[in-house]
């Protein structure tokens, strides 16, 4: 007599550290490290493993050929269970027209019985857009600062240009002498604001060019700003004196929770 019936199949994992079998690429960042632990076993022992990268459009259409990754070590093929780290980083260029990206491990015994698993990178669209701000005063009150829901009407002994939030915005500080909260701010969940602030005031208008490191945000119309505030200069043209800040700003469609 024999026991007759569908060989087993092998036990397979594509997953990342937190046992998650997709992610997003929010093209807000340039790049998406991936990183995936594959983990498969067999009994009858493993005979091949083959790991590929494909992208797809938003209608499910494969974009050129899968990208083939060779597996770190090829010592599995026999053993009852293989287990290993596969890194791979994706960048704007690499997912371009893409809707979604997926690794796909396949998984062969030596009865020749595939199995499969996947790993799912979706691609969104960038969470905010960023840009240069300038902000000008000429003798009177300040321009270009209304976007972001500030005003620049008055400068204070230095004397210090005192930025405020106007009617309905908020004004909030989130870091000084350092950009870092202003890189760190790459979507609304991590975004955390402070109390808020009634003025902004760093740059030095007694200054012909001042260098400055500071993050501060407003909330204001349903949007959030992030700016890294880096320059002021000072300069009299025709007995007019002209001051400048800039840096550069993050726009966030909303506000954090």
């Amino acid at each position: 007599f024999c026991s007759c019936g569908d060989p087993e199949a092998p036990v397979v994992a594509l997953t990342d550290s937190t046992s998650a079998t997709e992610t997003t690429f929010d093209l807000a960042n340039p790049s998406l490290t991936v990183t995936l632990g594959l983990a498969t076993s067999d009994e009858k022992g493993l005979k091949s493993i083959e790991l590929t990268r494909t992208s797809y459009d938003a209608n499910g259409e494969s974009l050129g050929k899968p990208v083939e990754f060779p597996v770190p070590t090829a010592d599995y093929e026999g053993m009852t269970e293989y287990n290993v780290s596969v890194l791979d980083t994706l960048t704007r260029a690499d997912v371009d027209g893409a809707a979604k990206v997926v690794y796909e491990v396949v998984v062969t015994n030596k009865k020749d019985v595939q199995k499969e698993a996947t790993y799912t990178v979706n691609v969104v669209a960038p969470s905010f857009t960023e840009a240069t701000f300038s902000w000008e005063r000429r003798g009177g009150d300040g321009t270009g600062l209304d976007t972001y829901g500030l005003q620049w009407t008055a400068n204070q002994r230095s004397p210090f240009a005192v930025i405020k939030p106007i009617a309905g915005a908020k004004l909030y500080i989130l870091g000084e002498d350092s950009n870092e909260k202003y890189t760190a701010a790459t979507s609304l969940s991590n975004i955390t604001l402070p109390a808020e602030v009634a003025q902004y005031k760093k740059a030095d208008m007694n200054l012909a060019n001042q260098t400055l490191n500071d993050v501060i945000a407003t909330t204001y119309n349903g949007k959030t700003f992030v700016m890294n505030v880096t320059k002021s200069t000072v300069k009299t043209e025709n007995g007019v004196v002209i001051a400048t800040i800039t840096g550069n700003v993050k726009t966030f469609e909303g506000t954090p929770v």
